[in-house]
């Protein structure tokens, strides 16, 4: 079956070709190998100290959480901020969904509250308190831009290389490297804000670095890393949104970043975690014929039920008779409509099985192969995370390609479609219709981008929030995922800063 279809449940068959260090923005100096930490507490080893730096780079922690508060790379020596104390560590901004901007002056308190003091006191522009609270980390963002112009973005090594366990398993990066990447792309969407609310035109170098380590994400062979491409994807299309709004930087500024913005491939994440995900299943599956408690586990039966006594004799064919379900459930309704179409048919094919697994599990499974199966699917929310977050990135493009037309032409076009630049990719379609973005010009000199939610339906560049509607993400959500700048606050770029020359 998968032979036929072109596919195999071989891990390193499946995993992404190797890019070749001197072409692979994560093989540069400051996050080579960073992949290969599995704790928090290091040693003094080159990749312990490399790791440390990345992980007191990111935002700190308020005094709220348990785990260990980062340094935030702030002024004034080596992460002197490493154990100080926080109050409640305000939100980043989400105006690429709710159209609500970063509150400068709550992130210039929060760094201000440290115990020790680790930010100067207030002046007049919160962006700059913010960016001077910040400063530590200048360094390690001149480094990592050295890479920018690497055409490749993989964690080393690569999966073709990676040892795996003796079982066939293999050993994803690990929670304590997630969170400092997390927390650094953070820092990184923060400090851009920071510079457009400043007036700054700098505010864009940041979020390609931002974009060029969650790239790196879209080539893990585990969904969690697509939740995590997913989620980050969503803090950089608010970034995103922040620069747009303040009209800061120059038109190269915003091709760069358009051109680094294509680069995230949501539908090619999904496809490259499904290939990975699917031979840990099989592995999970055909290890169940050598342990009755993996069987216990997957049938969910109490500790205290006798039917645990049976489970010994359970015959062979019929846990690889659910293995094989579990394959052709992979198969038929994650990898082929992902590789034959895209997220939209990946989630009408999602939704298809959820609705065959909900009617097996209100009653005794018809098919005794789909016992076990029904228990290894893969989280079905990831579908809608990713279209989600695509759809955002997929408007911040839109966003740049109109800022570059407004440059050009004094003010932003009729048609979203005039805002294509030749030779280069055209605006991405909505991912739900189908059809292009919606789109029209506003009454006050900007604009509104929107693209239909899960229920598939145009309400005309409206959030439609309150009642059941708490978030757009909400799969029974009734409004469109709206990009307008109602939320933006009232700030004149500092034409006293010099723009950026690009160096890179």
């Amino acid at each position: 079956m998968l032979r036929r279809e072109g596919e195999t449940l071989d891990f390193r068959t499946n995993a992404p070709d190797t890019v070749p260090d001197d072409q692979n923005f994560c093989a540069i100096p400051p996050l080579k190998d960073i992949a290969l930490v599995y704790s928090e507490k290091n040693d003094i080893s080159a990749l312990g100290i490399k790791f440390k730096r990345l992980n007191e780079a990111g935002l700190p922690y308020d005094n709220l959480d348990n785990r260990t508060l980062m340094g935030a790379g702030v002024s004034g020596g080596a992460n002197p901020g490493a154990q100080a104390k926080f109050k409640a560590r305000p939100p980043l901004g989400r105006g690429a969904s709710m159209g609500t901007a970063t509150d400068m002056n709550a992130w210039a308190d929060f760094l201000r509250s440290a115990e020790p003091q680790i930010a100067k006191a207030r002046t007049a522009n919160p962006g700059r308190d913010v960016l001077e609270a910040l400063s530590g980390n200048d360094g390690l963002i001149h480094e990592l831009a050295q890479g920018l112009s690497r055409p490749g973005s993989q964690w080393t090594p690569a999966w073709k290389i990676r040892d795996v366990t003796e079982d066939g398993y293999p050993i994803p990066i690990s929670i304590a490297t997630i969170d400092a990447i997390q927390q650094l792309t953070a820092m990184l969407c923060l400090r851009s804000t920071a510079t457009a609310n400043a007036g700054e035109a700098a505010a864009f170098e940041p979020l390609e670095i931002a974009v060029r380590m969650n790239e790196a994400y879209q080539t893990e062979p585990f969904l969690i890393s697509t939740v995590i491409a997913a989620g980050a994807d969503c803090h950089i299309s608010g970034g995103v949104w922040e620069v747009c709004g303040a009209r800061t930087g120059s038109e190269e500024d915003y091709r760069a970043l358009q051109e680094a913005l294509a680069r995230v491939d949501l539908k090619a994440a999904m496809l490259c975690a499904e290939r990975g995900e699917a031979p840990l299943a099989a592995l999970e599956s055909a290890a169940m014929t050598h342990s009755p408690m993996r069987v216990i586990n997957a049938l969910g039966i109490p500790k205290e039920s006798r039917l645990r006594l049976l489970v010994p004799l359970i015959p062979d064919g019929w846990i690889e008779a659910n293995e094989a379900t579990v394959a052709e459930w992979n198969l038929d309704y994650y990898l082929k409509p992902l590789r034959d179409g895209g997220l939209r048919e990946a989630l009408a094919s999602d939704t298809n099985l959820a609705a065959i697994c909900a009617a097996d599990r209100s009653e005794l499974p018809k098919n005794l192969d789909e016992v076990i199966a029904l228990s290894m699917l893969p989280n079905t929310d990831v579908i809608h995370r990713a279209i989600y977050a695509q759809d955002l990135i997929d408007e911040s493009i839109a966003a740049c390609a109109l800022e570059r037309y407004r440059m050009e032409h004094g003010a932003y076009p009729d048609r979203l479609d005039a805002a294509n630049h030749p030779g280069e990719p055209a605006i991405p379609l909505d991912i739900i219709s189908g059809r292009p973005m919606g789109y029209r010009r506003t009454a006050d000199g900007r604009y509104v981008i929107w693209c239909v939610a899960f229920n598939g339906k145009d309400h005309g560049g409206k959030r439609v929030l309150g009642g059941k509607n708490r978030e757009p993400t909400d799969a029974a959500y009734a409004g469109d995922w709206v990009w307008d700048f109602s939320g933006l606050p009232d700030r004149s770029p500092d034409t006293s800063s010099e723009p950026r020359r690009r160096e890179h």
